[in-house]
């Protein structure tokens, strides 16, 4: 006998405010058939599909919305894709395979492969590698590309509303996006697609005689022996193509930006490089043989034994550096002077207020103990320190370690103990900021339990908690598992 699952009532319980402007509502979405595995479940962003595979004599079938779909013998990849909004997944039957997304399937093939960004947050575009035979070609929205020997890369925009890729036939590299395609008789790899201002742009490292380039939009830069880190610089503002790399011409290395490089050096470090949005180089390391020099604009910083990174604040004026002196201590410096010294033990945590962006932050270890080294002095003595998080109002929160169980601060306020702590990623690009500009959401685990905890408030305890991010300075979404139930939560700010 086939069972389906039933959806539950809709319970909604929205607790106090207890002095923060934060409400959490949860009810009850659906109760699983016993069998199924809530760790298998899809759900759509906004709750309005869910989905699972369902096991009936040796066969699988997934279920959507109380429906039952065909069967195969082996069902893989199952979630929402096109922003969370249409179903997916790859079945196999009598050894060939299918992906089917909503009510369209495309198969059979003798193999699917679902690109690594796949698997990463929503949006992500109904798209997967098929091959038949020996040749393969990348399928979009159920439209078939050419067909290559091998898709070497496929890269996704970060609002999935765009797809690149690298196919290879023979010796030949096919660069394809957006109806251009680009042939090179070399490798390619490297492929990335990047958004500078209101225009996506695309970038690659080509091969090519002895040579390595990067191309921009198509445009090839200049040549050189190798090219080693490269990053866009697509978060800092700027308005055009902003890509810097390491290049190596010889035995010597150089920093690159656009058409400016630096004079060339035995060994460079791209971490270490600032940028202004405009492109201008504000600072970048320089080694010598008594350590690393940090050179920032006419000024020289050093010597460091390392450097783990330099960072502009974001109030665009002040250059903050990580590194390590030539004591071997860990060093926290603001343009050029020393604000915080900590033990080198290879671990920190930094943070900046992107509400008050002259603020900074850094966890670190001295003398056995961890301290919160900031703008505004030093903290407490703290056993051990997890994770560390900025709320608006200028309190750091912090999740700290003693006797082997882990704390939440906020301010004077402290929670727990608990089995494990961990801030919510929320609002993109911003390291662990504050939901709603007040206090920090933490996921909770007590007694094998998980729970979120914003402010002095907390959730209902599950078995596991799935979490989605939604508006950061409004609302996100969490799903709860409890058995064979599954729960939707909304914390949202009043």
């Amino acid at each position: 006998m086939r069972m389906v699952a039933f959806a539950g009532l809709l319970l909604l319980s929205v607790l106090p405010a207890l002095g923060l402007p934060v409400s959490v509502s949860e009810g009850r979405l659906i109760v699983l058939p016993p069998g199924v595995d809530p760790a298998a479940v899809a759900i759509a962003a906004d709750a309005s599909q869910i989905a699972y595979p369902l096991e009936d004599g040796g066969k699988v079938s997934v279920v959507l919305d109380g429906k039952v779909g065909e069967q195969y013998d082996k069902v893989e990849g199952l979630r929402f894709v096109e922003g969370g909004r249409l179903l997916s997944y790859v079945g196999s039957l009598a050894g060939r395979f299918y992906f089917v997304c909503a009510d369209r399937r495309s198969g059979p093939w003798d193999e699917v492969k679902l690109p690594a960004f796949w698997n990463g947050p929503a949006p992500n575009p109904a798209a997967f590698i098929g091959r038949s035979g020996a040749t393969s070609s990348l399928v979009v929205d159920g439209a078939e590309g050419p067909r290559f020997e091998e898709i070497a890369t496929v890269a996704v925009s970060t609002d999935g509303s765009s797809l690149a890729y690298v196919g290879r036939t023979g010796g030949i590299y096919s660069v394809i996006w957006n109806a251009k395609r680009y042939d090179y008789p070399s490798k390619v790899d490297s492929l990335s697609l990047a958004r500078f201002g209101d225009d996506l742009h695309i970038a690659w490292i080509l091969h090519e005689k002895g040579r390595e380039s990067l191309v921009v939009d198509g445009v090839r830069g200049r040549g050189y022996e190798a090219i080693g880190s490269c990053v866009a610089f697509d978060s800092i503002g700027a308005a055009k193509p902003l890509y810097a790399y390491e290049a190596r011409t010889g035995d010597t290395w150089r920093y690159v930006v656009g058409d400016t490089e630096t004079p060339a050096f035995d060994q460079v470090m791209l971490e270490s490089l600032v940028l202004a949005s405009d492109g201008r180089i504000l600072a970048y390391a320089t080694p010598s043989k008594d350590g690393w020099y940090l050179r920032r604009g006419g000024a020289l910083d050093g010597p460091y034994m390392d450097m783990y990174c330099a960072y502009l604040l974001p109030d665009g004026k002040s250059l903050i550096l990580f590194a390590v002196d030539a004591t071997g201590n860990s060093v926290v410096v603001v343009d050029g002077r020393e604000k915080a010294r900590y033990d080198n033990n290879g671990q920190f945590y930094f943070l900046t207020d992107f509400h008050a962006p002259d603020k900074w932050a850094v966890a670190g270890k001295k003398t056995g103990q961890w301290y919160i080294f900031s703008d505004a002095g030093t903290s407490q003595a703290y056993d051990d320190i997890h994770q560390i998080a900025y709320g608006s109002d200028g309190i750091i929160h912090v999740v700290s370690g003693k006797g082997g169980s882990l704390f939440v601060d906020s301010g004077a306020d402290r929670s727990g103990p608990y089995e494990n702590a961990e801030f919510l990623w929320i609002g993109g690009s911003s390291p662990y900021l504050g939901f709603g500009g007040t206090t920090a959401a933490v996921m909770v685990r007590k007694q094998g339990k998980y729970s979120i905890l914003i402010g002095s408030q907390s959730t209902a305890d599950y078995d596991r908690i799935r979490f989605y991010e939604g508006d950061a300075e409004a609302a996100f979404t969490f799903f709860g598992f409890r058995g064979q139930e599954v729960w939707k939560g909304i914390v949202a700010r009043k």
